[in-house]
């Protein structure tokens, strides 16, 4: 009885497994490391949605696989939107050659959304009820 409590926390700290008699079994080899999404040691980055119908920060810089998370601070409902076809004005939004357009839809206050960007270039984004207020940034993503 004894054998069956202590040969698991044997194996775990050993890194192999027992057979009954004591000895190493043959174990396969450890599954490879998944690709991290974000680079090692990296911190979260967030923009707000404010009131003043702005994003801010309005120009941010990230490497490809980093996540951004878009809060609505405050209490009017804002888009983040990134697709030409939704905007009034052409020059408000932009997506680099290989990247897909989005659009978060309505996120109210106390609210998020999240995006992955992949591709690296300049990504021209706008809020949709706010666009012709100028709730307009620019996220620039650069290889790893």
């Amino acid at each position: 009885m004894r054998a069956r409590t202590i040969l698991p926390l044997l194996e775990m700290l050993a890194g192999v497994a027992v057979t009954a008699c004591g000895s190493p079994a043959t174990a396969s080899a450890p599954p490879a490391p998944t690709q991290p999404t974000t680079r090692p040691g990296q911190r979260p980055v967030n923009v707000n949605m404010t009131d003043a119908n702005q994003f801010q920060p309005v120009t941010l810089t990230v490497a490809a696989g980093t996540t951004v998370t878009w809060t609505n601070t405050g209490a009017v409902q804002h888009t983040v939107t990134d697709d030409p076809s939704k905007a009034s004005k052409a020059t408000d939004a932009s997506v680099p050659a290989g990247a897909q357009p989005w659009d978060s839809g309505s996120v109210n206050g106390a609210q998020t959304f999240r995006h992955t960007f992949t591709t690296p270039g300049t990504y021209k984004y706008f809020c949709i009820p706010q666009e012709s207020l100028g709730m307009v940034a620019t996220i620039t993503v650069t290889q790893f």
